[in-house]
């Protein structure tokens, strides 16, 4: 039992009928056998055996006869149509192939299949498995839950219990009560009359559970949906027909098991018995696929088996849509005819346009922790129904809205150019590559390394695009038993490096820092990059992905190839990627560079401000560029040894919690720690109601909103909120940053966003310093581990409030303005000013209110928001909030005026005329309360970015202008620069620096920063 890793179930009867319906035309042999079912039946079970080869499986139908379902209500799956007769004679050859793959087939008497999976799925839970429930069938999506995802093959879509959500609106505990009140037409289950998505989720989600609901319906009216007033009394007279829907959602789990877990055998194939069948279908395809698996297994083909069964993956694509063409021939041999081969694309489409359309834009996939992905035997397949949906010349609706572009927008792909890429594994071919380089004049870089950790990473090749039709790939560390001779990376480097240090030879890249960081660690300082392509998407539009699926299929219509299509599950690193598969994914990459670079910069210089905003968004750049090369010096013992007495001190904090409770549980499970809280310490519960999940339980939540509520009430909360923050702080920074220290530099090499956010703040990450708290004890120890140089101090320059001087230079309020050119207290004075006393009389509490208002107004807080933080009531909040305004009118109106502003253009602009995209502010409701809050903070943090970012150019020019190793930025965090300064330069530095920051920007209200010096970063902050 040890082995079981995860165990596949496939809902057989659901995959069926999406075969057959997934086929537009009913395809057939020559002989008149329909096959378009069985096709694609096949298929979908190739790359299941395929994707999770080592793992076991079990195939559920439906039996004969029904279930105590429609016992207890005749009319259950009543209105389902009978059997197509097209899909009834494949049923047999879909049995024959199945039995011939292996897999076992499982159908219970008198028990719904879907039953059969879920006793299978608790059965499995016990046993430590994990559950990959292989289905399109809603219903099924009440058994997900930790260990649990379903998995839409036709759709290439996982679910886990945030993707339930996003796709049913509710949770996978209460899919159960969404079909009890919605109901289900394809099964016939009533539900409630009326009652559709928007209603039933608008109830689940503000109250719980329909049992919950019925012993709470006086909460009904305060729900915000239309008619929710009278909806109680509705809900009671339809109560026993909504708890006959229910009866009839629950997939039972207690359904004795035929074969044990233990007992279900691996698949086998049988391959003479295959082969017979998929010659007798016309499967031409799948009969070569299955020779060669056969005399791979045999001992003939050896090595890198999976890459050469498909010499030439993408071209295989031909054969499987011509098997698909050869049924719409019905009685011609596709081979020998050529509409067939004529029509292989629609054909192919209509098969299978419905997966592949949306496979593309999958990201990380959910299938387990390990980050599973598809093997390369399935990459034949995958392109197959790729290319085929391009030329089909749509893409999905749900990807069209992903990528905001029409789901009629003609497409392209690799196909239309891979005969353009090249593979270099010659000095004769590299010859070539660097000849054609030097002749365009332009070429655009794509590196592929073993990590985005320039200083200690591996590069495992490097390819490069001259032209629409000239793209080379060069492999330089493929590693696999069969791997070609490849170059010598300093060949390579030889006759590359010329090119790329000429400044007058064009380069191009997707992520022009990250390039010239590999190409520096290299040794070689690379010139003459033109506009880096995500900068440049990023000002056009920084709500969008910048990922290069999105912005080849945005602004090229070319649906490219993902990662996912060609990295085997389990894989380590691409290294292991057979080279020439390798080639076209790295070629492509570099070519849609190559295209995408002068139609993004088309765009930006079409803005008004265009060229204005690009060019000091280089400039900043540039300057991350020198921070990430410099890195900064980190004390890995100091940081080793805080690890160590903070875990010291959260095994106090765990015995301490177990006193409180009583007994010993999992503080970190939310399950057990809610029991414990609200059922055995019994504490107020601080929202309206808890959930119910599927099992009738209040669920209640343990989030930290809710801990902070609570830390009043009982010691026990306030030792599991430091216990969260403690461990967070060890698992994030004192455990990761000694491993994040560079071997060759001995530095830790932070990474700097530019374009990670929608306002333009930077952000960082690898590690992420905007976390470390900046006012903890632990924090400021954090801190204390970035330190300076022999010879040199550490110097922080910080804007200090540099938001709320925005909002009075942008408000133009008299009061705000007066109180920060005299350098006053401003939070005092707010407080002065809203309560109307004097100054001096204002105390500390009165203060902190104050300054909870002026910060939380800008993220839009309300009444609510500042009763939490205040410990106000929700009525004293209200009050406050409108003296505040009463006093400060002017702010008001800015805040109206920017809304309205996000209303007419969907952006606002910041202090330099950056736009930031404001979705959702047309939308009802919710999301339009969202949407103006953020609209409302968008240009106060977009400016701040402006500012910083601004004064990091300036300083940096001023940093060039000093001595070799005299200065070095190490760090921006929020509103502050770090430094690594030598101590001869240090005065002169330190009044240099806060002249250049506050003098960055001329505002209404002068910018102030404050400077720290020390040896380490805490010492200086």
């Amino acid at each position: 039992m040890a082995d079981l890793n995860e165990l596949i179930l496939i809902d057989g009867s659901s995959f069926l009928y999406r075969a057959y319906f997934a086929v537009k035309k009913q395809f057939s042999t020559k002989s008149g056998i329909p096959t378009g079912a069985t096709f694609i039946i096949t298929r979908m079970l190739k790359n299941l055996r395929n994707e999770f080869a080592h793992d076991k499986f079990v195939l559920v139908f439906d039996a004969k006869g029904g279930s105590f379902r429609n016992q207890i209500y005749a009319d259950y799956k009543a209105t389902r149509p009978p059997m197509p007769e097209e899909l009834k004679v494949q049923l047999q050859y879909v049995n024959d192939i199945v039995k011939a793959m292996g897999f076992p087939v499982i159908s219970v008497p008198n028990v719904e299949a879907d039953d059969v999976l879920g006793s299978y799925t608790k059965a499995a839970l016990a046993l430590g498995m994990q559950v990959i429930i292989c289905t399109g069938d809603k219903d099924l999506a009440q058994l997900v839950e930790p260990n649990v995802i379903i998995y839409d093959t036709m759709r290439n879509a996982k679910y886990d219990a945030a993707k339930v959500k996003e796709k049913y609106g509710v949770l996978p505990e209460h899919i159960i009560d969404l079909l009890a009140l919605k109901g289900d037409s394809s099964d016939n289950i009533p539900g409630m009359k009326g009652v559709g998505d928007k209603t039933a989720c608008a109830l689940i989600n503000g109250l719980g559970g329909v049992y919950y609901i019925k012993d709470h319906v006086d909460q009904i009216a305060s729900l915000d949906f239309r008619g929710s007033s009278k909806f109680a009394e509705r809900f009671l007279e339809q109560w026993p027909q909504i708890e006959l829907s229910y009866r009839l959602a629950t997939i039972k789990c207690d359904v004795p098991l035929p074969v044990s877990i233990a007992d279900l055998p691996y698949p086998q194939e049988n391959h003479d018995e295959l082969i017979k069948l998929f010659e007798k279908l016309e499967f031409f395809r799948f009969v070569a696929e299955q020779k060669t698996k056969m005399e791979a297994e045999k001992g003939i083909v050896v090595g890198s088996s999976t890459a050469k069964v498909n010499a030439d993956p993408i071209a295989s694509q031909k054969a499987i849509a011509a098997e698909i063409a050869a049924h719409a021939a019905s009685g011609q041999a596709a081979a020998a005819d050529k509409e067939a081969g004529d029509s292989e694309d629609e054909a192919t489409a209509e098969s299978e346009s419905t997966a592949s359309d949306e496979a593309q834009s999958e990201g990380q996939d959910i299938l387990s922790p390990r980050n599973r992905r598809r093997p390369v035997p399935s990459l034949a397949e995958r392109l197959a129904a790729h290319e085929a949906a391009v030329a089909a010349g749509t893409i999905s609706a749900e990807d069209a809205e992903n990528l905001n572009i029409a789901p009629t927008s003609q497409l392209t792909d690799i196909g239309h150019y891979r005969q353009y890429f090249k593979l270099v594994t010659t000095s004769t071919e590299l010859g070539r590559m660097i000849r054609a380089l030097k002749q365009a004049g332009t070429f655009a870089l794509y590196i592929e390394a073993s990590s985005t950790h320039a200083s200690d990473c591996t590069i495992i090749g490097v390819a490069c695009c001259c032209g629409e039709e000239q793209a080379f790939y060069v492999p330089l560390k493929h590693n696999y038993l069969g791997a070609p001779d490849q170059l010598p990376q300093s060949q390579l480097l030889l006759a590359l490096g010329p090119l790329l240090k000429d400044p007058e030879l064009c380069k191009i890249a997707y992520n022009v820092k990250l390039t010239r960081l590999y190409l520096s660690f290299l040794g070689i300082e690379a010139e003459g990059f033109l506009p880096d392509i995500t900068v440049m998407a990023h000002l056009l539009d920084s709500s969008r992905p910048l990922d290069v699926e999105t912005m080849a299929t945005n602004y090229l219509r070319y649906m490219p190839l993902n990662e996912n299509n060609i990295v085997p599950d389990r894989m380590e690193s691409n290294a292991h990627i057979d080279v020439q598969l390798f080639s076209y994914y790295a070629c492509e990459r570099a070519h849609i560079a190559y295209r995408l670079q002068p139609v993004c910069y088309e765009q930006v210089a079409a803005l008004s401000n265009g060229f204005e905003l690009l060019d000091h968004e280089m400039q900043v750049l540039d300057v991350l560029y020198l921070m990430e090369k410099c890195g900064a010096l980190v004390d890995g013992k100091l940081l080793k040894k805080l690890s160590s007495d903070l875990k010291n001190d959260v095994g106090v904090l765990q015995d301490e919690i177990y006193d409180a409770a009583g007994k010993k549980f999992n503080i970190a499970s939310p399950r057990q720690l809610s029991q414990v809280l609200f059922e055995q310490l019994q504490l107020p519960y601080p929202r309206k109601a808890p959930k119910i999940d599927k099992f009738g339980k209040r669920s209640y939540s343990t989030a930290d909103d809710i801990l902070s509520e609570l830390s009043e009430e009982h010691e026990i909360v306030r030792h599991v909120q430091r216990y969260r923050m403690l461990t967070k702080l060890i698992s994030t920074y004192t455990d990761k940053l000694p491993q994040l220290i560079s071997k060759r530099t001995g530095r830790v090499h932070t990474c700097f966003n530019l374009a990670g956010t929608v306002t333009g703040r930077l952000s960082s990450s690898e590690p992420n310093l905007q976390n470390i708290p900046a006012r903890t004890v632990e924090g400021r120890k954090i801190r204390c581990a970035f330190i300076a140089p022999a010879g040199y101090k550490i110097v922080s320059a910080d804007y200090s409030q540099i938001e709320l001087r925005l909002i009075a230079h942008f408000s133009q309020d008299a009061n705000l303005i007066t109180a920060f050119n005299n350098h006053q207290d401003i939070h005092r004075v707010t407080a002065s000013e809203v309560l109307g006393k004097p100054l001096e009389e204002v105390t500390d509490a009165e203060r902190s209110h104050a300054k909870a208002t002026n910060f939380g107004l800008m993220y839009g807080m309300g009444a609510f928001g500042l009763a939490r933080q205040t410990n106000m009531t929700s009525a004293e909040a209200k009050s406050y909030i409108e003296r505040y305004f009463t006093k400060y009118p002017a702010i008001k109106s800015l805040m109206d005026k920017i809304v309205d502003e996000a209303v007419e253009k969907g952006y606002v602009t910041t202090l330099l005329g950056n736009r930031v995209v404001i979705n959702g502010i047309n939308n009802t409701g919710l999301g339009r309360r969202m949407a103006e809050r953020a609209a409302i903070n968008a240009p106060m943090q977009g400016s701040a970015a402006d500012i910083i970012k601004k004064a990091m150019v300036e300083v940096m020019a001023y940093i060039q202008t000093l001595p070799a190793d005299s200065v070095h930025m190490t760090l921006q965090v929020h509103d502050e620069l770090v430094f690594e300064v030598k101590e001869e330069v240090l005065e002169e530095f330190c009044a240099q620096v806060k002249t250049i920051m506050e003098q960055v920007v001329t505002l209404s209200v002068p910018l102030e920063v404050g400077i720290g010096v020390g040896k380490s970063w805490a010492d200086a902050h």
